[in-house]
């Protein structure tokens, strides 16, 4: 079976985490949501709460009266609160009350007068300033004329499905982010999933030990959200990509094959490969010879994956937490980015007692089940996806090339001037705005303040620009085109700025591009007769790096606390020039 067992236990172990939860006395960084649903969600609130804790965060949570939404989304409670995030917990037992309460001729309009209202609502939400999640309805267990029902827009089957469409091309119109609840369901089936005694009794959407699952949904989507992301899957050989041990079966004794018993891996095969076509990179850590794991990638005719889809290949027979860090190191990556997918009980135990911060799921002993639970892990969590994503294996492979080649040279100088770098800045526009939100939720390491600004707050700003100037950074060099590789917020004040944000990839870290991207500011500010810059700089367990980068800038230090924030300000009349080793070309 997919679904875990033991959800009740899961239930009752967050909910008390919940209640547990005192102030911020761990001083974790804090999340505001607000819950307003069509029905009960004190359960689902008490998960949450739990569920945020263990993720590392402090949750303050506005829970909305029962069914008030509309009420709510314009109400001032609301607004004082000052949600980051919003759900709209919409539910399929409300819809369906609205909908058998409609005359027959007058169903038919139900799915256009439902989005009506949920539209309304969300820009409510979006206008606080706040980013908004809704969930897919689940499918009903009402159809009404059987296996016709979704040839007639007159049954209720048809009218959720409709429902369901138009929410998620909201979602994708005007930057909400989608719990899919109609999935979640759908792998549970109807008829565990709801119980009407629980929806008679207490206006629960479904039975009490299913609330963690679409909690976990929520969870994946605000984890993805605030950055809480993996970026890379590091794979075990033998028993997982392949069944049997190569080093004593050979390549053409493994299990492997498009049919037969070889199946289950084979499929599995095709799913990590498409997780790289989506932007994951790939990466082996096997106890082998070198020589043995490589050889059925490229021998055996059944092998999905190739050697050129593998970012990082370690076979050999050290101690695999270190092999995982030394992947980790080559790809410039937090170890929390990582997901290990391995067989073995005993080898994930032995990286997980040298490395908590790796993710490393306990993978059922079937591997035709690994799939389906992988995908209610919500590990792989996207709240965008870009054709950077596609991309990032060959930019990775640009990278390997780019170091090779800095090994000729005596001087850092020397090789960055060899690269004949062109790095341009300009104004973000709406066909960018995918990839600019991306970079500022995934980024960790160069990233100035942590805060994340998220999609429906860039949209905003993109509209106000006497307010607000969003910038992209893109970099090109003789070995390829990076892509967009920074982002940049200004807020404009009379005679003042403020960076309200600054990310950088990891990619292009020591190659002068965050000075000139300083310098460009600066001259948009002299431009528009602004005088002072001002910035910040908001310490995490990751940003070290750039704790400094301000002060390397010519920026004077203003005010420093105990936590380690510390803000700047540069009088743009004095500012220092900072050169860039290649062409810079600006177009704010």
């Amino acid at each position: 079976m997919v679904v875990a067992l033991g959800l009740l236990e899961r239930y009752l172990e967050l909910t008390a985490k919940g209640d547990a939860l005192a102030e911020n006395e761990m001083a974790l960084p804090e999340v505001r949501i607000a819950v307003l649903g069509d029905h009960a969600t004190q359960r689902l609130c008490n998960c949450l709460r739990g569920g945020l804790q263990e993720k590392g965060f402090f949750p303050r949570i506005y829970e909305g009266a029962y069914d008030s939404v509309a009420l709510e989304v314009r109400g001032e409670e609301l607004a004082q609160f000052a949600p980051q995030f919003a759900y709209l917990a919409i539910s399929v037992q409300k819809a369906r009350e609205d909908f058998f309460a409609l005359p027959a001729e007058g169903r038919l309009e139900f799915p256009r007068k439902f989005m009506d209202t949920v539209g309304e609502q969300v820009g409510c939400l979006q206008r606080l300033g706040c980013s908004v999640l809704i969930n897919t309805l689940a499918l009903p267990q009402e159809r009404m004329f059987g296996n016709y029902s979704q040839k007639t827009p007159a049954s209720f089957l048809a009218a959720v499905l409709e429902v369901n469409s138009q929410i998620v091309q909201l979602a994708q119109k005007q930057g909400v982010l989608l719990v899919d609840v109609m999935y979640t369901s759908a792998v549970v089936g109807s008829n565990s999933f709801f119980d009407e005694r629980y929806w008679i009794l207490s206006r629960s959407m479904c039975r009490t030990e299913y609330i963690p699952l679409v909690t976990d949904s929520v969870l994946a989507v605000l984890g993805a959200a605030l950055g809480r992301i993996t970026k890379c899957i590091v794979l075990d050989l033998d028993n997982t990509l392949w069944g049997g041990v190569v080093g004593d079966d050979g390549v053409d004794g493994v299990c492997l094959g498009a049919t037969g018993p070889g199946e289950v891996f084979f499929r599995f095969q095709q799913y990590i490969l498409a997780m790289r076509g989506r932007g994951y990179l790939l990466a082996v850590c096997s106890k082998n010879e070198d020589a043995a794991a490589r050889a059925p990638f490229r021998e055996h005719p059944d092998m999905v994956l190739k050697e050129d889809d593998v970012s990082v290949f370690l076979a050999n027979w050290e101690p695999k937490a270190e092999n995982v860090r030394e992947i980790a190191s080559a790809l410039n990556l937090g170890l929390e980015s990582l997901v290990v997918l391995d067989d073995s009980p005993f080898e994930r135990e032995q990286i997980r007692g040298e490395l908590p911060q790796v993710v490393i799921p306990e993978l059922p002993e079937d591997v035709s089940e690994w799939i389906g639970f992988l995908e209610f892990q919500g590990l792989f969590e996207a709240v965008s996806v870009t054709s950077t994503d596609a991309d990032r294996s060959r930019l990775y492979a640009q990278e390997a090339l780019r170091k090779s080649e800095s090994a000729k040279f005596e001087s850092l100088d020397d090789y960055l001037r060899s690269l004949g770098m062109e790095l341009t800045i300009k104004g973000i526009v709406s066909q960018d705005l995918d990839r600019y939100c991306q970079l500022l939720v995934r980024t960790n390491q160069f990233n100035l303040r942590t805060q994340r600004l998220q999609p429906a707050a860039c949209r905003e700003f993109l509209s106000l620009p006497n307010q607000f100037s969003l910038l992209g950074i893109w970099l090109t060099d003789r070995f390829g085109d990076y892509g967009m590789v920074g982002a940049m917020c200004v807020e404009w004040y009379e005679d003042s700025a403020f960076l309200l944000e600054f990310v950088l990839s990891c990619r292009v870290f020591k190659r002068g591009v965050e000075y000139a991207a300083l310098t460009s500011v600066s001259e948009l500010a002299q431009a528009k007769g602004v005088k002072t810059i001002r910035a910040e700089y908001l310490p995490s367990p990751k940003n070290q790096l750039v704790s400094e980068l301000y002060a390397s800038a010519g920026y004077q230090l203003a005010v420093q606390d105990s936590s380690g924030r510390r803000q700047y300000t540069l009088d743009v009349q004095n500012r220092q020039s900072n050169a860039f080793p290649g062409e810079v070309y600006f177009d704010p």
